[in-house]
């Protein structure tokens, strides 16, 4: 089979193409245009950070012993020095986290059968997301998640 200039001219045409909606899809070039437009953009609500800060939970997780005060939360948690509340304390914070990224990284957590107090401040985050009545129900499945014995 032999190729023309014409089919040669053709196929160079549909790969540039290709390769040109490659880059925009990986540049940050469409999130820019939206912003030109006056558009919002469209957050992640779960991103990259989210889940290295869990591959990072899971690795703390198994080294928390009996007793332990366990703090669950967004940015503001993610900050705080929870050292200087007990030294016992553990941060589970994710900054940017919101009540359906807590309510999905609940189960990764075994420590919370071993914790003397959990402490969980989240929210903040959601009203970009959903509505107060969806925030409402993550808050009850979130609390619902943690063994009785430690809720008060």
């Amino acid at each position: 089979m032999m190729i023309t200039k014409s089919n040669a001219f053709k196929l160079y045409v549909i790969l540039l193409h290709i390769l040109l909606i490659m880059i925009l899809v990986e540049s940050d070039f469409i999130l820019r245009v939206r912003y030109k437009l006056g558009l919002p953009p469209k957050p992640a609500e779960l991103s990259d950070f989210y889940h290295e800060m869990i591959a990072y939970h899971k690795r703390m997780d198994g080294n928390i012993g009996e007793g332990s005060i366990l703090f669950f939360g967004n940015s503001i948690t993610q900050t705080l020095a929870v050292s200087r509340v007990s030294a016992n304390a553990h941060n589970f914070g994710i900054g940017h986290d919101t009540s359906l990224g807590l309510l999905k990284r609940m189960p990764h957590y075994k420590s919370i059968y071993r914790a003397g107090a959990i402490v969980v401040a989240i929210g903040i985050n959601d009203y970009k997301f959903r509505t107060n009545r969806d925030i409402l129900s993550n808050y009850q499945q979130i609390i619902e998640s943690i063994p009785e014995s430690k809720t008060i």
